[in-house]
């Protein structure tokens, strides 16, 4: 099975600029220190297909012409392929945040063909003793649109198919680590806080999510609800 590392540009390996954040001109263009260190050695050590996904708001407008992002982006496109870090695909969303575009991060639109199919969360674990699952929200609503296959109304047997995977697709990571002794951060959006969903398909999703979030909460060590910013310990 193939192994992809989806790795963000701005932010992650080059610095984001704090008023605009765009990198229109070679002037801002600035890496992060040790990028192309750790960068290289995951190239070279792991066995990991690397795809570029960035945000890039506006791209092509007015306020964020083409022209003024090429020549940086290319620039940084060439800096890692002199170390030997080569991407197998940049996937770039244009949309305003304001947009709610299904492509843009942390959305998996600009993601289908590379997680359309079967998953296997357990053996993506390597040497490493930590993990980071970010997030149990996104691993939900991949596999309730693989299995509805874009429905507009989900019976009770499918939504049950659906959290099923889900859950199985969990008990296999978190069985596995507790196996080999590792340890786990997950991540999860809480559903309930908010207005009752207008369509179907956002109600079953919520209905899941929520159902699939109790489930983890109760076998977890520790719980953690964070708003504005601040953690708050409630197991």
């Amino acid at each position: 099975m193939k192994k992809v590392l989806f790795i963000d540009r701005d932010g992650t390996l080059i610095i984001e600029p704090a008023i605009t954040e765009q990198i229109d001109s070679l002037e801002l263009l600035e890496f992060y220190p040790h990028a192309f260190q750790y960068m290289a050695r995951i190239a070279n050590e792991l066995d990991y297909e690397l795809v570029l996904v960035s945000n890039q708001d506006g791209l092509g407008t007015d306020s964020f012409p083409e022209d003024t992002f090429y020549p940086a982006h290319q620039k940084f496109i060439q800096a890692f392929a002199n170390e030997g870090v080569v991407f197998a695909e940049e996937l770039i969303d244009r949309s305003f945040p304001q947009d709610n575009s299904l492509y843009r991060k942390p959305n998996t639109g600009m993601l289908t063909h590379y997680i359309k199919g079967d998953y296997d969360l357990k053996n993506s674990l390597g040497s490493e003793k930590n993990y980071f699952l970010d997030c149990i929200t996104v691993l939900s609503s991949n596999i309730l649109f693989d299995i509805s296959k874009d429905k507009e109304y989900i019976d009770y047997e499918m939504q049950g198919q659906v959290e099923d995977k889900i859950i199985t697709e969990l008990k296999s990571l978190i069985d596995e680590i507790n196996y080999r002794g590792y340890n786990l951060v997950m991540i999860t959006n809480e559903v309930g806080d908010s207005i009752v969903p207008e369509h179907h398909i956002s109600r079953v999703f919520r209905d899941i999510q929520g159902r699939i979030n109790q489930r983890i909460a109760a076998i977890a060590d520790q719980v953690y609800l964070v708003c504005c910013g601040i953690p708050v310990k409630i197991k």
